[in-house]
């Protein structure tokens, strides 16, 4: 499932402490017999003020970051001291290994996401960096991701000794997937392509709501013969000189508007090279129409091909490139005529596609001469639910209501125990 709500996540990335902290690592929470040091609060922030980026998670006015990450620093030690007191907060070697082994996976998983994340934008790391970053920038080390499993661990326990009771009717269900899944994405995504298509189908991410118009489209690319890339070649140097030079106008504006400087002259020097950027890619774009008469006796023959009955996917596994993923290819592409993800001349053509089978005339973009199957029409509206996906989510809304319950506990609990807190430690982290 997706989203994680706020009462789980924030759980989840309170992380317990097994003891033996260095002198210099300052207790941040105490709570009975269970503390919690800097080192750990310090992750616990830098992953809220993630979430809060993403748009996950949100605290009010009254109640800050620093608060939310004490708050539930405290609701972990009542679950801790709560474990103590019923003799189930030790775990065996068995138990131990295995969470070891989880921790080190997840540790590896992050370490090699940030390690493909650097080399995808072109930057050239070491491993120390990696790991220097994943420290500094997050405070997250190996021996946090295992406080992160072992706190998973303490509330599992907690929800097993005292939320085994707890059912979900199947209109809860219901009303938790309206509520917390459609309702959101359909007021996210039902009125707003662009951000559907960059939250959405760019990430890989799945929505329990899908705007109405798209339509599956499979296209063959053709290649453009090497004397139309020579020609383009020539161009292409300047034009990423002007965009670049673009860039640092926009940023140098951005910087004389902060300062409260003049931006006349700034603003004038971009708009020159906003209009030779736009005439060396109309030059380009020239170059590339002209080029489809260059490919007619091959697209001449994939038409007349479709004609006598061909099917569209055969020919596209013809002229797919070598080494591609004909699989994919076949799986076909979303496209919405209000998309932006996509060039003009390329959107025009599929959107003039009137029904599910038309095949649309060539049309060229950067990535060469183009020939687009409209297939069928993608359904809008709500996201009908799998089987696996009824499965788990009636998993998480029984975990919700039995963690709602839980935290009902864990607020009688709460004067049962000594409090002190070190809110001063969390500030400039």
């Amino acid at each position: 499932m997706k989203r994680v709500l706020l009462f789980v996540v924030t759980l989840l990335l309170i992380l317990t402490a097994l003891g033996g902290w260095a002198e210099e690592d300052p207790v941040v929470v105490t709570v009975g017999k269970v503390s919690y040091p800097l080192s750990l609060a310090r992750y616990s922030m830098k992953s809220g003020e993630m979430m809060q980026i993403l748009g996950y998670t949100q605290t009010g006015e009254d109640f800050s970051l620093t608060d939310s990450v004490i708050e539930n620093f405290i609701h972990m030690g009542i679950i801790e001291n709560q474990l103590i007191e019923a003799g189930r907060h030790e775990l065996t070697e068995d138990e131990t290994v295995l969470l070891r082994e989880h921790a080190g996976s997840v540790y590896e998983e992050l370490w090699q996401g940030l390690k493909q994340q650097l080399t995808s934008a072109g930057y050239e790391a070491s491993e120390k960096d990696i790991t220097r970053w994943l420290e500094i920038e997050l405070g997250c080390t190996a021996e946090v991701v295992y406080q992160e499993a072992l706190a998973q661990e303490w509330i599992s326990r907690a929800l097993q000794l005292y939320c085994s009771d707890v059912n979900i009717t199947t209109a809860e269900t219901v009303e938790y997937l309206k509520k917390y899944y459609i309702d959101p994405d359909q007021e996210a995504y039902e009125n707003n392509i662009d951000r559907y298509e960059d939250e959405i189908l760019s990430t890989g991410s799945e929505s329990f709501f899908v705007p109405e118009g798209y339509r599956k489209i499979c296209q063959i690319v053709l290649p453009y013969p090497q004397e139309v890339l020579d020609e383009i070649s020539k161009i292409r140097p300047e034009l990423n000189l002007v965009t670049s030079e673009m860039l640092e106008l926009r940023e140098k504006m951005a910087d004389a508007l902060i300062e409260g400087k003049e931006t006349d002259s700034i603003l004038g020097e971009y708009r020159n090279k906003q209009q030779k950027q736009e005439e060396l890619m109309a030059a380009i774009q020239t170059i590339e129409e002209n080029a489809i008469p260059l490919l007619s006796a091959t697209t001449d023959s994939i038409y007349s091909r479709l004609r006598q009955g061909t099917v569209f996917t055969t020919l596209m596994s013809e002229y797919a490139p070598e080494g591609a993923d004909m699989e994919t290819l076949r799986e076909g592409l979303p496209f919405h005529p209000s998309s932006k993800s996509w060039p003009e001349s390329f959107r025009k053509v599929a959107a003039a596609l009137k029904a599910p089978g038309d095949v649309s005339e060539p049309v060229a973009t950067d990535e060469g001469i183009h020939i687009i199957q409209y297939v069928e029409d993608i359904p809008g509206g709500v996201h009908k639910l799998t089987e696996d996906e009824q499965k788990a989510l009636f998993s998480a809304a029984l975990q919700q209501k039995q963690l709602n319950a839980l935290g009902e506990k864990i607020e009688k609990w709460r004067s049962k125990y000594e409090i002190k807190t070190s809110p001063e430690l969390l500030e400039n982290l």
